[in-house]
């Protein structure tokens, strides 16, 4: 899957999939929810020390109809440039972790804890919507609330930090929709890594910079830490689009600027000329 980096209006350069990738997302009832993912994925990241809806709105500002990369995404989207575009997939990897467009909302009922089996209940949430505070909206049963086109899915969530080979096997939904692949945990290297903090109640999903480990491990580490609110730790995030590319000018329209710009070159050069001979000097 081939594809080619540009630079959108605004100066903003992009790298374009010449076809969208698969992001594997599991049903509610056991039926394959895969989708679509974004074909336009921005090359540079977005500032840090930004709340997730502060990122979140970034993303949309920038690009029509933009948003995070939701979680699975970034990991289909990584390995894809891995192979495709190593310059474009360093960045993934390298400076500031970066916060995805997916939340885990972790639920607070005693009986929803199954603390002997490693597991609790909760929601794994692509594109939440937020309140003024910053902080994801619940509905009147608790359940988060996701912009249009977003996703909730309640499933069991791990209660701790694991590799995903030894997280229980009743998260493995969750696994996979975080990774965007069915059978993340098989799939992925052993060191595939998930981190839980579900006494933040309401995690991020943060990928890529881990100043710690390996490359490797960057590429499929996933830490739920920093809650969405958060804006004092360095946390960049990264926009994406889906949708097809035209230039901002036709052939048209271009072909009379480059005979402008030749023009303008010529006149420059026959002023740059008059001035080497205005400031010359000569013997009497």
């Amino acid at each position: 899957m081939p594809g080619r980096t540009l630079t959108l209006a605004g100066g903003l350069g992009a790298y374009v999939f010449d076809e969208a990738p698969t992001i594997y997302r599991p049903g509610q009832r056991g039926e394959d929810r895969s989708y679509r993912g974004p074909n336009i994925i921005l090359i540079e990241k977005f500032p840090t020390e930004k709340t997730h809806k502060q990122h979140a709105d970034e993303a949309a500002r920038l690009l029509k109809e933009g948003r995070l990369l939701a979680c699975g995404a970034w990991t289909v989207t990584d390995r894809l440039l891995e192979a495709e575009s190593k310059e474009v997939e360093e960045g993934f990897v390298t400076g500031p972790y970066e916060r995805t467009g997916t939340l885990r909302v972790y639920s607070q009922k005693p009986e929803d804890r199954h603390a002997g089996e490693g597991w609790l209940m909760g929601f794994v949430v692509d594109h939440p919507l937020f309140d003024e505070n910053s902080n994801v909206a619940l509905d009147s049963e608790g359940a988060p609330k996701c912009l249009e086109g977003g996703y909730v899915f309640k499933c069991p969530l791990p209660l701790a930090h694991g590799y995903l080979k030894d997280l229980p096997p009743q998260t493995q939904d969750a696994i996979d929709m975080l990774h965007g692949i069915k059978g993340a945990s098989q799939i992925l290297p052993d060191y595939a890594y998930l981190s839980s903090f579900p006494e933040d109640g309401v995690s991020d999903n943060v990928r890529g910079s881990w100043d710690y480990d390996r490359r490797e491990s960057r590429r499929v580490g996933v830490t739920g830490s920093w809650r969405p609110s958060s804006s004092r730790v360095p946390v960049a995030a990264r926009g994406a689009a889906s949708g097809v590319l035209r230039r901002v000018m036709g052939d048209e329209e271009i072909a009379k600027l480059q005979t402008q710009q030749d023009r303008a070159a010529d006149e420059l050069a026959k002023l740059g000329k008059a001035l080497a001979d205005s400031t010359a000097w000569t013997i009497e």
